[in-house]
């Protein structure tokens, strides 16, 4: 799943700087069109990212949780350190999933933005 992400990451980076090169080279007559592709790349890249993040991370949790929970019966100190590791660093995970996300919110608020003159 990781290899997937990254495997997609790497080549939406690639046709980006594609792009970013023709545009440096004059290739483009349509700067703003080319901008509003690659913004919108971005967007559906951002989106996908964080469903195929947010997905697997909630099993993750939820199998912490019931490990530190001991539904399968008791663990050993050395077990119940693990399972703390797995907790806070999904937790960390998941905080980082939400401000991609939040980003993502921000940045489309923030295209529907309409400039004006404040008196």
């Amino acid at each position: 799943m990781l290899a997937d992400v990254r495997a997609q990451a790497a080549a939406r980076n690639a046709e980006i700087e594609a792009r970013r090169a023709a545009f440096a080279a004059g290739a483009s007559d349509r700067p703003n069109l080319v901008t509003a592709e690659l913004e919108a790349e971005k967007n559906r890249f951002l989106r996908h990212l964080s469903h195929e993040l947010k997905t697997p991370l909630t099993v993750l949790r939820e199998g912490a949780e019931l490990l530190n929970d001991q539904v399968g019966g008791p663990l050993a100190p050395p077990q119940r350190q693990i399972v703390a590791i797995m907790r806070d660093n999904s937790v960390k995970l998941q905080r980082l999933i939400e401000d991609l996300l939040d980003y993502q919110r921000a940045l489309h608020s923030a295209a529907s933005l309409q400039p004006r003159t404040v008196a």
